[in-house]
């Protein structure tokens, strides 16, 4: 039987120089029992390293993902060097660079490089919270300053007088430039309700007298 010769196995067609290949593909994927239990070990150790973390930072920062993406790199590689078999992977880095891998170090590469779209993790983050002045005047129908007006925000509880020049401050903790709802009262005036938003610090609304 010459090298030319094709070997039937299991249905396929392949050439002595195709076996030769696949039992060297094969010898190499073998791996030690002892290799294996390492490899089992370390990707759960992996995992419960990148669980715990997960859990005690929510919202992590850019940097703070890319070292989770290589934890989790350095898990699926120790898992897949216990898959037997051979992967090989051709990944584009940039415009001209090239990542060749195979095996586990195949794994490695493919998880580190991918990435997951942002807008998962923007619509996952809390909206941010902060003290915000809420500063302004109210005046009465001639534009003259008008004291002791009680003006309440009551979603938040809270109230204030306005004094000699008709003004009037808060200090709220909300969300950023939130809107809420303002309510000025003054025996003699009708109520006045207005939307405003956290952080405006120059409002200024006149109140009318009651009929």
């Amino acid at each position: 039987m010459t090298d030319k010769t094709k070997t039937e196995i299991k249905g396929d067609t392949q050439t002595p120089k195709q076996e030769r290949e696949n039992k060297e593909i094969y010898s190499h994927s073998k791996i030690p029992g002892w290799a294996t239990t390492v490899s089992v070990v370390s990707g759960l150790s992996f995992l419960v390293i990148l669980l715990i973390i997960a859990i005690f930072i929510p919202h992590p920062t850019d940097f703070q993902t890319f070292i989770f993406r290589i934890i989790i790199a350095l898990a699926a590689a120790a898992f897949g060097a216990t898959i037997p078999g051979f992967l090989k992977v051709d990944l584009p880095v940039g415009k001209k660079g090239l990542v060749a891998a195979s095996g586990a170090i195949a794994l490695f590469v493919l998880i580190c490089f991918m990435n997951p779209p942002k807008l998962i993790l923007d619509t996952a983050l809390p909206p941010e919270v902060l003290k915000q002045p809420l500063v302004g005047f109210i005046l009465d129908r001639d534009g003259e300053p008008l004291p002791g007006v009680n003006v309440t925000i009551s979603e938040y509880e809270v109230s204030d007088l306005t004094n000699s020049q008709g003004k009037f401050s808060f200090e709220i903790k909300g969300e950023k430039n939130s809107s809420v709802r303002l309510m000025a009262q003054k025996q003699g005036f009708k109520t006045h309700r207005q939307d405003v938003t956290l952080g405006n610090t120059n409002l200024s609304f006149k109140m009318v007298l009651t009929p």
